[in-house]
């Protein structure tokens, strides 16, 4: 008997799991059934209770609606269940008037929400986002900041996450922002974000994964290191930054293959460390890092108007083509105190190269990182 009692009670609570489930997924078949059938049950037992005089199921109708009393029930169980169906038709208008209000208040918010992704939409060598949240918004802040300064166009931004629709206000930095909507391990999702490179399109550039930080610190590496290992799976070409929060989890996300790693605590401490040692090189970072300007007390830190930032210049911009690496820095430097930090290349930023290989010098396209403000780098 224990046992039957244990399976019944693990058949209702898998019964009202999946009734609920529906409930979320297709309310309005939820109350079209919960209608029907207070209608029949209701209808079967005034039939019995009261005979066929009357038209029960025209009776429960408007009992249901309406709660009239156009034909008083004669009988007790008649009496009780008249009065049951009233309050369950309370109950039903109770939860349509709230449903119709929810719909209209998505419909509002829909107008200022992140569009999602629509059928024909097709991104190419766009930025992928994992997750939504602050985070996510700040750095989108920063990523648009030049390019709204500049004019220069913005590059595609797509949103992975599980959320029905993102408020974006109305802040143009959300102009470049698409949505789809899923989990960030469902091959379907990742499809639909264009992850992959097909014949039509040449698939994402680079993959972003951040932290949910509303979840425990290693719960949230878990499933960053899952969306990770989908990710490489499906692209291995595809450049992975993973927001990391826990220094312990750095090295699987190193042995899933992410090509970088960033452990926000483990760069402050550092940092920290070093600015110690070097006052000032906090504030130095802090301008190299943004890339909208930074008003700071120009006495107190020495900081300027046009903050310093980091740039992508082409050899035959800075005119340095046909230099080696090492003369091309000395040259630039001399012309507009700008740095040239390094050199991009497909896997990534290549930084002071080394000098006494036997590298070729510069082509017209090779692509350099130039550490300046933004005087310096249009010199």
């Amino acid at each position: 008997m224990k046992k039957l009692h244990i399976v019944q009670r693990e058949i209702s609570r898998r019964l009202w799991d999946r009734f609920l489930k529906t409930t979320q997924r297709r309310p309005a078949i939820t109350f079209l059934a919960l209608t029907l059938t207070i209608l029949a049950v209701a209808s079967m037992v005034l039939f019995e209770a009261e005979g066929d005089s009357g038209h029960p199921i025209w009776r429960t109708i408007v009992y249901l609606t309406s709660g009239v009393d156009v034909d008083p029930p004669q009988t007790n169980i008649g009496q009780l269940t008249v009065a049951l169906v009233v309050l369950c038709g309370l109950i039903l208008a109770s939860l349509l008037t709230g449903y119709i209000a929810s719909e209209f208040s998505r419909l509002l918010q829909s107008a200022s929400s992140i569009p999602k992704k629509g059928e024909r939409q097709i991104f190419e060598k766009h930025l992928l986002f994992f997750g939504w949240n602050a985070k996510t918004k700040a750095i989108l802040r920063e990523l648009n900041a030049e390019a709204l300064q500049t004019g220069v166009p913005m590059d595609q931004i797509v949103i992975v996450s599980q959320e029905e629709n993102l408020e974006r206000g109305s802040e143009e930095i959300y102009s470049n922002v698409w949505h789809v909507r899923g989990s960030s391990t469902d091959p379907d999702v990742l499809n639909r974000a264009d992850l992959t490179p097909t014949k039509e399109r040449s698939g994402a550039r680079v993959a972003v994964i951040l932290g949910d930080s509303s979840l425990p610190s290693d719960e949230a590496d878990r499933i960053s290191l899952l969306t990770l290992l989908a990710v490489e799976h499906m692209y291995p070409g595809v450049i992975s930054l993973v927001d990391a929060f826990c220094d312990e989890s750095e090295p699987h996300f190193r042995n899933a293959d992410a090509d970088e790693v960033v452990v926000p605590n483990q760069y402050a401490n550092l940092l920290l460390a070093r600015a110690a040692e070097f006052p000032g090189l906090a504030n130095y970072i802090d301008e190299l890092l943004a890339l909208a300007p930074i008003q700071k007390d120009a006495v107190r830190t020495g900081a300027t108007s046009s903050p310093v930032s980091l740039y992508i210049r082409t050899a035959r911009e800075l005119r340095v083509s046909g230099l080696y690496f090492a003369d091309a820095v000395e040259k630039t430097y001399a012309r507009s105190n700008a740095i040239v930090a390094g050199k991009l290349r497909d896997n990534g930023v290549e930084l002071f190269p080394d000098v006494e290989s036997s590298a070729p010098p510069l082509m017209d396209d090779d692509q350099l990182v130039l550490i300046a403000t933004s005087q310096q780098a249009a010199a």
